[in-house]
């Protein structure tokens, strides 16, 4: 008589057998077989790459953008500063600004000044919750003093979602 061993409790028990007669192990149910090691540790290494990835890339891009006008050099100087504490400067001429909007009930504050360039590209000059209409009306008298175009000054109201 040909035996097979219980794979619960090792005990030699006849092969047509359907259960174990030491344990009571059900030789007609299938053990599903879990996840060995080494798939665990792929796992945990690329959600570890792909940790390492996102984090490179929330250090690298910038924490904070200042502009400041400069009418003597015709251009709006812009200064990033990133997470880790490094700067980058770069510079918009003025004849790459195409429009300058006045926004109320913006998305960072209730007033915003964003300049829009010819890459339509929008910068957000100014950000408040104090009106800056006659501000905005300044940087757009100053472009067009600088500039051989005329930059329009739009208004926009938005409405929020709260009403």
């Amino acid at each position: 008589m040909s035996t097979k061993e219980c794979p619960s409790c090792m005990a030699d028990v006849p092969s047509a057998a359907l259960r174990c007669k030491h344990c009571f192990h059900d030789f007609t149910v299938q053990v599903s077989r879990r996840p060995g090691p080494m798939i665990m540790l792929w796992s945990l290494a690329i959600m570890s790459l792909l940790g390492a990835g996102i984090m490179a890339y929330i250090v690298q891009t910038s924490m904070s953008v200042r502009y400041v006008i400069e009418p003597t050099q015709q251009e709006i100087q812009v200064t990033r500063t990133t997470l880790t504490g490094g700067t980058e400067t770069s510079k918009i001429p003025f004849d790459e600004v195409t429009e300058v909007e006045y926004i109320e009930g913006g998305e960072s504050a209730y007033y915003e000044v964003i300049a829009m360039t010819k890459d339509d590209e929008r910068l957000l000059l100014r950000a408040s919750e104090i009106a800056l209409h006659g501000w905005a009306n300044t940087v757009t008298m100053v472009i067009d003093e600088n500039t051989d175009h005329t930059v329009e000054l739009k208004k926009t109201l938005q409405r929020s979602e709260k009403e």
